[in-house]
């Protein structure tokens, strides 16, 4: 895979929970593409479960 498939597939855990990326950065314009992304969180750690703590 690409480094930039490996990172979308790494920012999927964080926008799962609602993540809000930085304003038109690279995740920021390929989620809000996305139907069922909804940004409502600046940070989600309290979140992620251990799985997701050590897939990220």
């Amino acid at each position: 895979m690409s480094k930039s498939e490996l990172a979308i597939m790494r920012n999927e855990i964080y926008v799962r929970y609602g993540y809000i990326f930085i304003k038109n950065g690279k995740m920021d314009q390929y989620f809000r593409k996305q139907d069922w992304y909804h940004a409502e969180h600046k940070n989600v750690d309290r979140f992620l479960n251990e799985i997701e703590i050590y897939n990220i």
